[in-house]
């Protein structure tokens, strides 16, 4: 059998990871084939003993259209996909594509995002020739409160065979989304999995902050931050309201004996530093920049944890770390956690002081049980799932 696996993010590897390594797990036989055109990282960051799960794979370090072109060259005598639309020639990423999945037949192509391209040519060209292709869900954010954009689907719209959802609010988007139940199949998250196992071996928090140069006298707040400023969202948040928030959150432990910690999402660390925000952290006596601080690590050894939108809050829940929504006021958010409980609204002081006494946040478990189910079996259940329905299938 093969499996075809098509990511363009960290989150989305580590996921297709879960799942490759249980195909493996059961069919050392087995081929799964890694394509990736991500530019934000080289292959040398990627983890290599879970990039030898997959027979074959590239990860170009540019998006240059002749670096694609040989880089993919591995998948040329392979394909067999022609005709995929003409605008794809004119682009050098969707030209990859197109190239290193000319002569492809793969058993079964796992999708992680169908809402834009060249995803969603893909889909379509795959399933012209017979191969099914199923979406494994990335996140927990919701388009139904994104800006629609010309051209731009939902996710679950782009037309998946099948969708592999995490929990009961997905269940309940994808329906909404206009997808049929019996193309829904809620089995958890991957990469949930793992990092919940990760982080239960994290659990002495002093330990892990005396380690981590952190204090140990104080309140700990996690900033998991994300480029809400520059995000396909109804309202964003403008830059300088984003720095002001945070230097709000920042003045608001000072004056409650907290000390904040700031870690940036992977796509905000050249715009934190070219704009300055990297210094004005590090200029406070209660912060601290943590670029490179493992997330899971980050959350473990806080007491409480800010987003501005996101899935982090889930994170944060499944580590018994109650979550507040920044800047709620402010912008559009895309998410529901308030409505489920999994997360609360801080906005001032006040509001922030509320939470740090409420650390032991009842019901975290189960507003993260609506989100995801969580029984470390969700790689096992896809598997269990695909194969059962590819065998009832009947491929031309």
């Amino acid at each position: 059998m093969m499996y075809g696996f098509i990511v363009a993010s960290d989150t989305q590897f580590e996921i297709a990871d879960g799942v490759a390594r249980e195909l493996k797990r059961r069919d050392p036989s087995a081929t799964c084939v890694l394509v990736s055109a991500r530019t934000f990282l080289g292959i040398a960051e990627y983890d290599e003993k879970r990039l030898s799960r997959f027979d074959e794979r590239h990860i170009p370090k540019r998006i240059r259209a002749s670096s694609l072109r040989r880089a993919c060259a591995f998948l040329a005598s392979k394909t067999g996909l022609v005709g995929l639309a003409k605008r794809m020639s004119k682009r050098p990423v969707l030209d990859c594509y197109d190239r290193c999945l000319r002569n492809a037949n793969p058993d079964v192509v796992f999708m992680l995002n169908d809402r834009g391209y060249p995803e969603l040519d893909l889909i379509k060209a795959f399933q012209a020739k017979g191969v099914p292709v199923v979406l494994l869900q990335e996140s927990i954010r919701r388009d139904d409160s994104f800006d629609d954009l010309p051209g731009l689907l939902w996710n679950g719209q782009g037309g998946c065979d099948r969708i592999y959802a995490w929990g009961e609010t997905s269940l309940e988007y994808y329906r909404s989304a206009g997808v049929p139940d019996e193309r829904i199949v809620v089995v958890g998250c991957p990469r949930i999995d793992q990092y919940v196992e990760s982080g239960m071996g994290r659990r002495d928090k002093s330990g892990l902050r005396e380690r981590l140069r952190l204090p140990l006298d104080r309140p700990l707040i996690l900033i998991a931050t994300n480029p809400v400023y520059r995000m396909k969202l109804v309202k964003k948040l403008p830059w300088e309201e984003y720095v002001a928030c945070i230097e709000s959150v920042i003045a608001w432990a000072a004056d409650q004996g907290a000390f904040v910690l700031v870690k940036p999402h992977l796509l905000e660390k050249a715009d934190h530093a070219r704009l300055g925000l990297v210094a004005h952290v590090s200029s406070h006596e209660n912060a601290a920049y943590a670029a490179d601080l493992p997330l899971v690590d980050a959350i473990a050894a806080s007491d409480a944890v800010l987003i501005f939108n996101s899935t982090v809050a889930l994170e944060a829940a499944l580590l018994g770390k109650p979550s507040g929504l920044l800047a709620t006021d402010r912008y559009t958010h895309g998410t529901d956690y308030e409505r489920y409980g999994l997360s609360v609204p801080v906005n001032s002081a006040d509001s922030l002081r509320a939470m740090l006494a409420n650390l032991n946040h009842d019901g975290l478990t189960a507003s993260a049980r609506k989100y995801v189910s969580q029984d470390f079996k969700s790689a096992s259940r896809i598997v269990d799932d695909v194969q059962a329905w590819l065998s009832g299938r009947k491929r031309p």
